[in-house]
């Protein structure tokens, strides 16, 4: 059976009651971006930390998106920062009433393929597989301990809906303001 093949079993963590499927460092020897985005579809890929307090606050805009998304044009997924235990997963989910599949970045894999550096960092890839827009997914935050009362730019939502009426997005980039990977932690960073 082939890696491609694996990816739903081994990756995917589709949180409706099922356990979670952690992996070992064996398993996995390369990733590659198709194994990640599903074809002819908007990919929306979100980088978390259950731990990180601008993460957990973020879910709220998350789950917002997540309920207009039409699921036949766009797939949305979670990837959760590791170490994180099957019952800390359970929790954050239940808690911060996740509704998309979460898969966990186990050994930073999929972090370090998509370059992602901060969490809550959003990643927006087209129908045909290339990266529209990643960073930040509204200006809730505009440094750390720095607040706003809510968000009045939704970059990511704003680049989805460009990208459905197939105009110009307005965001290409937008820095994200969180807490850092941990493999990146002893790299500068924007």
């Amino acid at each position: 059976m082939s890696g491609k093949n694996l990816l739903p079993i081994i990756f995917s963590l589709i949180l409706t009651g099922l356990s979670a499927c952690l992996i070992s460092r064996s398993q996995i020897s390369q990733v590659s971006l198709q194994e990640l985005l599903q074809t002819n579809k908007i990919n929306i890929v979100y980088f978390i930390d259950s731990n990180c307090p601008i993460s957990q606050q973020m879910t709220k805009y998350i789950r917002e998106i997540s309920q207009g998304i039409d699921t036949a044009l766009l797939s949305s997924q979670i990837m959760l920062q590791p170490p994180i235990t099957k019952q800390d997963l359970k929790n954050f989910v239940a808690k911060y009433e996740v509704n998309l599949p979460v898969n966990i970045n186990t050994n930073h894999q999929w972090s370090q393929l998509l370059g992602a550096q901060i969490t809550p960092e959003v990643f927006l890839y087209d129908a045909k597989g290339d990266l529209r827009y990643h960073g930040a997914i509204n200006n809730l935050y505009a440094d750390i301990g720095s607040k706003r009362p809510y968000p009045t730019q939704h970059f990511l939502q704003s680049n989805i809906d460009s990208l459905l009426l197939q105009k110009t997005l307005p965001f290409t980039h937008q820095p994200a303001v969180g807490c850092i990977i941990h493999h990146y932690e002893s790299k500068k960073h924007p």
